[in-house]
């Protein structure tokens, strides 16, 4: 199975958050250095988001926002965990052009 690893912004999300409803309604998904208080240590959250990565063999998906999206910025620009491009053997996204869809369809 795919893990779900929820990397959170700056500000601790309160129990409103969409990221805290998913957390509740999935309890199988994990949260990444969740804290009380705001967390801009972007060094340790990428160190966080590493050892959330390497705790299991399993592959991840990786929900992010706000300075999540940052966090995991930087931790691909320092690892090579995949790419889909023609390097690596993939040329067209469909499915990629599918969740595109369905976005564009909901904004």
């Amino acid at each position: 199975m795919t893990r779900v690893l929820l990397v959170p912004g700056r500000s601790p999300a309160g129990p409103a958050h969409w990221m805290s409803l998913w957390a509740a309604a999935h309890p199988e998904y994990t949260w990444v250095r969740r804290r009380t208080t705001p967390d801009t240590d972007l060094d340790a959250r990428v160190a966080a988001l590493d050892a959330a990565l390497a705790a299991d063999p399993e592959p991840a998906v990786l929900v992010a926002t706000s300075l999540g999206c940052l966090t995991v910025a930087r931790w691909v620009a320092t690892h090579t965990v995949g790419h889909l491009n023609t390097a690596s053997g993939h040329g067209p996204w469909p499915a990629g052009e599918r969740l595109l869809a369905d976005l564009l369809a909901h904004a």
